[in-house]
């Protein structure tokens, strides 16, 4: 940083700056901030800052070994507070949380785009254009926590939550949504599966799974939330009624007693499904399953 200008009243063992304003990451700080020094060899920092106009590459290269994840012009509004005085205790005992607002920029060329387009078999999902996005974060513990995030872009959205850690590790879950000709490249199966994940415009909804490194990414699909959406949305075109909310359990009863009936409808409902497709479609079953067709029971009543 460079270009401090600051109001500064000392008193004993104590530093507090009114009003300040800094030249870093590109862009320029500005805010208020305490130091507590009473205990010389874990002094105390609280910052109240607005980042105006900063590259967000450049920040995230700062703090992580993600700086290549994301580039764009960024402004933030946030509270940061750590002591120590090692990079090493600062890191660990960093917490901040407030709202990155990004304007133009984009996510890629990196690894996991890469990884990203090679599943969807689409090589414009190597790079992702955006704007206007409002990006809520909160570090701690060494890792940066975003999101949800909404992301447009012309070869489709991206909802985006999760971490990234200071040492680069990814930790995320992304909902994308495709169009159909998108979809069409991945293959048969997931084309089948296209009606049941299509949201009412009917672009396709697909659950990943992020993790690895920013330099060596794993992405694959969410199977829990790819298998949950496909019941819902096979449940729907059953016309079958999905199990109640929260707000639908009977009254008086505990959080571990209303999870406990909610869990138990969602079974039932599943069982539903599973058994309307037993009925009315087994081939669908085996595709979205993995299940071989029931034989045919003389014994059993149609």
């Amino acid at each position: 940083m460079s270009n401090v200008t600051a109001d500064l009243v000392l008193e004993p063992g104590t530093a507090t700056i009114t009003s300040y304003r800094i030249q870093g990451y590109g862009g320029f700080a500005s805010g208020k901030a305490e130091f507590d020094f009473r205990d010389p060899a874990h002094p105390k920092t609280a910052v109240q800052s607005q980042l105006d106009s900063a590259r967000v590459e450049s920040l995230l290269g700062a703090w992580t070994k993600a700086g290549d994840l994301m580039r764009g012009i960024v402004n933030i509004q946030g509270n940061v507070s750590t002591q120590g005085t090692t990079p090493e205790e600062i890191a660990r005992t960093l917490s901040a949380d407030g709202v990155a607002f990004l304007g133009q920029g984009q996510v890629g060329p990196l690894k996991v785009l890469d990884e990203i387009a090679a599943l969807t078999k689409d090589p414009r999902l190597r790079e992702l254009r955006f704007r206007d996005v409002k990006c809520p974060f909160h570090v701690e513990r060494g890792r940066v926590a975003t999101g949800p995030t909404t992301l447009l872009g012309p070869y489709g959205d991206w909802r985006v939550a999760g971490t990234v850690g200071f040492d680069g590790s990814l930790d995320y879950a992304a909902t994308v949504t495709l169009p159909a000709d998108v979809v069409k490249r991945m293959g048969p199966t997931v084309t089948m599966l296209a009606s049941p994940l299509s949201d009412a415009s009917g672009r396709v909804l697909l659950d990943l799974k992020i993790g690895g490194t920013a330099k060596a990414p794993r992405v694959a699909l969410d199977q829990r939330r790819t298998r949950d959406r496909l019941i819902g949305g096979v449940g729907s075109m059953l016309g079958l009624t999905p199990p109640p909310g929260a707000g639908d359990t009977p009254p008086g009863l505990t959080a571990a007693q209303q999870d406990s009936v909610r869990a138990a409808a969602e079974k039932r409902y599943r069982r539903a499904v599973e058994d309307s497709l037993k009925r009315k479609a087994q081939d669908l079953l085996h595709g979205l399953f993995g299940k071989k067709p029931a034989k045919p029971d003389s014994a059993t009543k149609p």
